[in-house]
């Protein structure tokens, strides 16, 4: 990687005013010749941080942070200083002197935003200006939401017409075929290079500096997915980045509330109502790393959950937040996390669209709960406490809430909230005895009880760790597993005959047996680039599997040829697995002799029908 020479850093720190910079994201007063305001990188309500313009300096009086510009930078967007240097340059129109031509990570870095920016205007001139039928529907739907042409403008709205428009354009603006993959607006398909969203009207995203690196689309009319984001990129992480953190900072800083939302027109509707410390997940519900990039601004989150069901099942999951990151006694600057669930089925965007919709959401926002108060509530609804063993489930869910607070005082509290609640039913026990289940659950994995099907019950919660890895030499299994998805996913007559055929315990990797049961479930009737879309965002280097499988039959007869001879080995390869699995079972000298003639009756059963599948696919 080249290096920036001494005098050009020297140049973008003389340029860049200090004052300006850091004034986007904090209010700073002036007292004398010096700028005082509250720490953006800790929660304060006494402004300690000073900002002096003859030094180019800052440093808080609280926690200490100190620096320049560069060290501004690097603190609040999470860049290296090589990073921030060319981040500032740019802001100043500066020049540096960079051996392009060198393997320059962070040049590839400049050329995606460059890439994202130019993709985010495209987008928006369709919309703004093309006469055709879809941008008029794109312009009608969001009149219809109360997002006028200035609306559009101010948040950069587009639409994204498809037919390969958009890698046309950026194609005539020099960017290559591998950065516009990389940035994920295009992927690699039967036809060549394709744009990655078609029919959509577009929401741009913007990291924390209000650099486009992303994007998020809404379909127009009926269709799957109704939204679609950018997968993962360089730039792009959606369990670190939120929608409209950008426009909403100043206003999380001075109010030292930020306020979640789930969606992108709502966040705009609250933003345009006078909420304009309003952001929203990307696909995803809040995740840890969302609050601790929160944090760096605020010290409250109100989650605003929809009213309908899919909010009420968001918010009941919102309960994996409480840990002790944010009881006082272990944090001097703990996060206030509390809950809001909207009335009638409603989301904020109907709610602010009526006359006295400003009205209406504040006073949803008076109403806010605790986190952990709701979570408990929440759960000690699920059951019937006129039930001896219900009320006993009851206690358990309620108390589980608990277990990674255990030991602070917020748990001795909620404790005791929990003996409250349940005296209000008859129910008599008291702190001690739920201290008691408490303790005896921090011993023990940690599960949910569930009902109405929304899990199973008992079920301890899982984790997803094994990924897709283009880059990886596949096993035979992994080849054939792969061949079979992706024939379901370029072919609905093939993706219905492997419905048809298979179980779905062929696959011998979880994550291929993930996508199997997608593509056989609500997805079934996707075409090949919402799928390519939803399931690389759902799994990891998904793409580069569906990039790394370009040459397959495209007659009719090799087609059902090959797709039959995939199923076949898949069947194979699966009564294999089985009878070896088996075999050393029947070996354990531990098992009595009832079972082990149980299990060579499954070996004899499994070696019949392994032969029956291979003397009929050789005929």
């Amino acid at each position: 990687m080249s290096r920036i020479p001494d005098e050009d850093i020297e140049k973008v720190r003389e340029a860049t005013d200090i004052i300006d910079l850091i004034g986007q994201g904090v209010v700073l007063k002036q007292k004398g010749g010096v700028f005082w305001g509250c720490c953006p990188f800790h929660g304060e309500k006494t402004a300690s941080f000073k900002v002096d313009p003859l030094t180019g300096l800052y440093y808080c009086f609280g926690c200490h942070k100190h620096g320049n510009v560069f060290d501004y930078v690097m603190e609040t967007d999470s860049l290296s200083f090589r990073e921030a240097v060319i981040y500032l340059a740019d802001k100043a129109h500066l020049a540096l002197h960079l051996d392009d031509s060198s393997n320059d990570s962070q040049g590839s870095t400049a050329r995606l935003r460059e890439l994202c920016a130019e993709t985010a205007l495209f987008y928006q001139s369709f919309l703004l200006g093309s006469p055709s039928q879809e941008a008029g529907e794109a312009r009608a739907y969001l009149g219809s939401r109360s997002l006028n042409i200035e609306v559009a403008k101010r948040w950069g709205l587009g639409f994204a017409p498809g037919h390969g428009l958009l890698v046309a354009h950026l194609r005539s603006k020099g960017f290559t075929q591998d950065e516009m993959v990389k940035a994920n607006v295009a992927f690699t398909g039967n036809r060549g290079l394709v744009d990655r969203f078609f029919g959509r009207i577009m929401f741009p995203i913007a990291d924390a500096s209000g650099r486009v690196i992303a994007f998020g689309g809404r379909i127009i009319g009926k269709g799957e997915p109704k939204y679609l984001n950018s997968s993962d990129t360089p730039l792009f992480h959606k369990s670190k980045n939120l929608f409209g953190l950008d426009k909403a900072r100043a206003k999380i800083l001075e109010t030292k509330t930020a306020i979640v939302v789930e969606g992108y027109t709502d966040v705009i509707a609250l933003h345009e109502a006078g909420f304009s410390n309003a952001v929203a997940t990307l696909g995803t519900a809040l995740t840890s790393q969302h609050v601790k990039l929160l944090s760096r601004f605020a010290q409250r989150i109100i989650y605003i959950f929809d009213g309908d069901e899919a909010g009420m099942r968001a918010a009941s999951r919102a309960v994996e937040f409480i840990d002790k990151t944010i009881t006082i006694e272990t944090n001097s600057n703990p996060m206030v996390l509390d809950v809001v669930v909207l009335p009638d089925g409603q989301d904020p965007a109907e709610i602010t669209a009526r006359k006295e919709g400003k009205e209406l959401f504040e006073k949803c926002l008076s109403q806010a709960v605790p986190l952990i108060q709701f979570s408990i509530d929440r759960r000690l609804e699920q059951w019937d406490l006129s039930r001896s063993e219900e009320r006993q489930r009851a206690l358990n869910e309620a108390t589980s809430i608990l277990v990674p607070l255990r030991g602070t005082v917020m748990a001795s509290d909620y404790a005791q909230y929990i003996v409250d609640k349940l005296w209000a039913h008859g129910v008599r026990i008291d702190a001690a005895a739920v201290m008691k289940v408490l303790e005896t659950q921090a011993q023990t994995p940690r599960q949910t009880f569930a009902r109405d099907n929304e899990d199973v019950a008992l079920e301890t919660k899982k984790q997803t760790t094994n990924m897709f890895n283009a880059g990886k030499q596949a096993t035979a299994d992994e080849r054939l597993a792969q061949e079979a998805l992706m024939y379901m996913l370029r072919d609905k007559p093939s993706r219905q005959y492997f419905v048809d055929t298979l179980a779905g315990d062929e696959f011998c990797f979880d994550v291929y047996r993930s996508v199997f049961d997608d593509l056989k479930g609500e997805l079934k009737s996707c075409d090949m680039q919402a799928l390519v879309g939803i399931l690389s965002e759902k799994y990891p280097g998904f793409e580069g599997i569906v990039a790394s499988h370009q040459e397959l039959f495209s007659e009719r007869e090799a087609i059902d040829k090959a797709t039959y001879e995939i199923a076949q080995r898949l069947k194979e390869r699966a009564l294999e697995r089985k009878i070896s699995v088996l075999t050393e079972h029947m070996r354990d000298a531990s098992r009595g002799n009832d079972e082990k003639q149980r299990i060579i009756l499954e070996i004899t059963q499994a070696q019949k029908t392994l032969l029956q599948i291979r003397a009929t696919r050789h005929l």
